[in-house]
């Protein structure tokens, strides 16, 4: 309003009215330049280092605004940058107003503030007394290093390299999680995504900004420094990796499979930076690997879930039984994991890192680990369950079993749960998958609980026997199976297939059948054991003796002129006595199974059941 009217009626009031047209800006940079000279004048004696921050508070509130055409930054810019910038001593005011010159959309603007940002000694700046402390400085200089090295010009001169250095051992506990995160959206959204993969044509620029970023989130500091404040921005770090290799993998698949062993590299290190944040807050665990699995439901046209799955597998080797991280896995897996095959084996890997051998005194029990599971409802579970099957994931099932049983409330439905476990059983004993042989007692264990309630409780005994005869076919056919004829040729070269039963799960398999069968009647109408009449004992030595049990006693005594079998010698006596003992119930069956698999036939601690 104050403005002469003859200069307010050169352009309306919405928009800004050049200094000069572009046909001037030869008589422009005359004036500026005259100007400059004055400047340099003063720059000799300012003792207070006052003129080059009042010169930045020019630019930045009267030049750096939106609408200033280009023909007039074409003469501002280089005059300004003719001077030495390296002599400014920024003020929080004028750092300040870097952060807003940055926070508009000014291209030119950026690229000067680029100019001389990289001019200025920032390591005596961030070690002056009156700005050490403050809450100001290390979040706006955290906004200008991160946003300014997307600059071309500076990413091309190299020149901020050194700061980015430096500045990594900065203070960082300074910025709050409010605007860390607000920086980490802006971040994702602006950086390229390939970046957090370290590739050949990696810009060192991004690789220290990355850095950066991570030391931002403090977690480089000392244990005892953590706090509250630095776990969130250690989450939103997770989260901002996390959101970039999801990116990369919609966009960049070709970029991810040539890469690969940079990829899993940067996969552990995630996966080691949520354990160090897990490690000192437990409670940041479920965040944290529910990120992580987001990773497991990128474009499944890229290697990266099979990249994650695998690294993350790795890595489960190294955890502790007892670890926060595990515990959310379990909680989440079964839900979090969008494709079904994953989050099978996902549940599965965890259920077996849970129960490896550990160097601390952590004993793992199944009642403290089914307490963290979380199973999901609907169509879903019966999809997670079908996947378990087929894949062999057999602590999964146990799982559910052990989980399922308790909330059956009638007798009708813990035989619907046995005979489904009997259907799982008839389904894995056709088809072994690596690394299932181990896990099969549990599953044998479950069936039995099952019959030995209904035998007990059930009305109808005939669905007894049936099931215990239905499943001793079950067990004969694992005690029976044979390699085919390809996987015999590799076994004979010394490349046996690690899905095969081993000649250890076969005869266990014969002696829980031996057992099993001498239960049953002849004619398999009824349990030996409820036949109260005196010829009980004449029965079960017809049984023996008969053609389904004899050849496969004769068997199990031959064992032992096995070399495979020298070293439980003792325990194929103890199944021969057990099997010929006639006080023998299905009640005693789980005992007669612990006997011979915990410690003896398998050291496994998931078989251990309390």
């Amino acid at each position: 309003a104050s403005t002469a009217n003859w200069i307010q009626q050169l352009t309306n009031e919405s928009t800004m009215l050049p200094p000069w047209i572009p046909g001037d800006s030869g008589s422009a940079t005359s004036i500026l330049s005259s100007f400059i000279s004055c400047v340099k004048g003063m720059l000799k004696d300012d003792s207070q280092n006052l003129v080059l921050s009042k010169l930045w508070t020019l630019y930045a509130s009267q030049w750096a605004q939106a609408g200033v055409k280009d023909h007039v930054f074409g003469v501002i810019h280089p005059a300004l940058a003719a001077l030495e910038w390296s002599t400014f001593i920024p003020s929080q005011h004028d750092i300040d107003l870097m952060v807003k010159v940055m926070g508009m959309f000014l291209p030119p603007c950026h690229a000067f503030l680029g100019t001389i940002f990289v001019q200025i000694d920032w390591r005596s700046i961030v070690n002056r007394s009156e700005m050490s402390s403050s809450t100001k400085l290390y979040p706006a200089l955290l906004c200008l290093l991160v946003k300014l090295s997307g600059e071309p010009n500076v990413r091309q001169s190299g020149k901020i390299l050194s700061v980015l250095t430096e500045a990594e051992n900065w203070s960082w506990d300074f910025v709050d999680p409010v605007k860390y995160e607000a920086l980490a959206q802006w971040f994702v959204m602006s950086i390229d995504c390939k970046c957090v993969v370290k590739h050949p044509e990696r810009n060192p620029v991004d690789e220290l900004i990355l850095r950066l970023f991570r030391s931002a989130a403090e977690l480089k500091q000392k244990h005892e420094d953590i706090n509250e404040e630095a776990t969130k921005k250690q989450k939103i770090w997770v989260k901002c990796c996390t959101k970039l290799l999801t990116s990369c993998g919609s966009k960049h698949k070709n970029f991810l499979s040539y890469n690969q062993p940079a990829l899993h590299t940067t996969l552990r290190k995630i996966l080691e930076d949520i354990s160090t944040i897990s490690s000192l807050d437990s409670l940041a665990s479920p965040a944290l690997m529910k990120d992580f699995l987001t990773v497991l439901n990128s474009n499944t046209a890229s290697v990266l879930p099979g990249s994650a799955l695998m690294v993350l597998q790795s890595w489960l080797n190294n955890q502790s039984g007892k670890s926060s991280t595990l515990h959310s896995l379990l909680n989440q897996a079964g839900m979090a994991v969008n494709d079904i095959k994953l989050a099978s084996t996902v549940t599965e890997s965890v259920l077996e890192a849970c129960f490896k051998d550990s160097e601390d005194d952590y004993e793992p029990a199944w009642s403290n680990i089914l307490d963290h599971i979380s199973w999901p409802s609907g169509s879903r579970i019966q999809q997670l369950l079908d996947q378990s099957v087929g894949s062999g994931h057999i602590l999964l099932l146990h799982a559910y079993i052990s989980f399922k049983r308790p909330q059956c409330i009638s007798c009708k439905e813990e035989q619907v749960l046995a005979s489904t476990l009997l259907d799982w059983m008839r389904l894995i004993s056709q088809q072994p998958c690596p690394g299932m042989e181990p896990k099969l007692p549990l599953l044998y264990r479950q069936f039995l609980v099952l019959l030995q309630r209904q035998s007990v409780y059930s009305p109808d005994q005939a669905w007894v026997v049936g099931a215990l005869v239905q499943f001793c076919d079950v067990l004969l056919t694992i005690a029976d199976s044979s390699p085919g004829w390809g996987q015999n040729f590799l076994g004979a070269i010394g490349l046996r297939s690690s899905a095969d039963i081993s000649l250890k799960g076969k005869f266990l398999a014969r002696a829980l059948y031996i057992y099993l069968r001498i239960l049953v009647n002849t004619d398999k109408t009824g349990l030996v054991e409820k036949e109260l009449d005196e010829e009980s004992t004449e029965k079960r030595n017809l049984v023996m003796s008969s053609a389904e049990v004899k050849p496969h006693m004769e068997k199990i005594s031959n064992l032992k002129s096995n070399k495979a079998f020298s070293g439980i010698h003792d325990v194929i006596d103890w199944v021969i006595t057990q099997t010929k003992d006639e006080t023998n119930t299905l009640a005693d069956a789980t005992l007669y199974i612990d006997h011979l698999v915990v410690n003896r036939l398998y050291t496994d601690l998931f078989l251990k059941i309390e």
